[in-house]
């Protein structure tokens, strides 16, 4: 598969970097999911590979689902979109390798979510950034596992996912979504760590063994109706913004 929207490379010993890089925003679209996912797939399944770490491409690391590519596909292929979002999203919460977001900018919706599915995430401290959902009050809701990723961070607080308020990073990690915030460049500080962990510096194997639940989760099914009730949601949401 050609990865047009995905750069790869190698930042440490056993450690590689994915930067999603599509317009606008690096919304997802289906080939960027695609893509990503391919991507994932293949260091998921390299011995050689302990570390996978996400990242986008200059001002924003995912703002979400692009509803509007989303809202001009069949209604099949926008419930396969939506299925596929999940696929990636259960793929990195069961990896058996240590996932890390290096959030170099605004991260929305299911990108939130892509975020919160890693192991580590790191932002950089810049108060234009913004994290949050704004599903509900545009009358959208959250499919069943990305509820479950959401649930598992412990956020339970009604202004970010009833009203639809954005954080900012020193927000977020007081509320727990971040584990780190950067005053030097993210990626600087995603490549520090990343050789810290590759030296032995920490036993970051059997951490994730004893402490980060992969198993629990709901795997996605392609049948389930809440797909098709999104996706109704997109559509009634197009509608009215026509």
């Amino acid at each position: 598969m050609d990865n047009t929207f995905i750069t790869e490379r190698f930042i440490a010993p056993g450690a590689v970097l994915i930067t999603l890089n599509v317009e606008p925003k690096n919304a997802l679209n289906p080939e960027a999911i695609k893509n990503l996912t391919s991507a994932f797939d293949k260091y998921d399944q390299t011995q050689e590979i302990d570390i996978i770490c996400l990242t986008g491409y200059e001002r924003a690391f995912c703002s979400g689902m692009n509803l509007e590519a989303l809202s001009q596909q069949s209604e099949e292929d926008a419930i396969k979109t939506l299925y596929l979002t999940d696929i990636l999203l259960y793929k990195v919460i069961r990896s058996s390798k240590f996932t890390i977001s290096a959030i170099n900018g605004h991260a929305v919706g299911s990108g939130a979510v892509l975020a919160l599915a890693t192991d580590y995430r790191i932002i950089n401290n810049n108060d234009k950034i913004k994290v949050g959902f704004p599903e509900y009050p545009k009358g959208l809701t959250l499919p069943g596992l990305m509820r479950e990723i959401v649930q598992r961070a412990g956020l339970n607080n009604a202004r970010m996912l009833l009203m639809g308020d954005l954080v900012t990073p020193q927000r977020a990690e007081q509320l727990g979504l971040v584990d780190e915030l950067c005053e030097c460049d993210v990626l600087k500080r995603l490549e520090e760590l990343c050789a810290l962990f590759s030296s032995g510096s920490f036993n970051y194997k059997q951490y994730k063994q004893h402490f980060i639940r992969q198993e629990g989760f709901s795997q996605p099914q392609a049948e389930d109706p809440e797909y098709q009730s999104v996706v109704a949601m997109v559509y009634s949401l197009a509608h009215k913004e026509q």
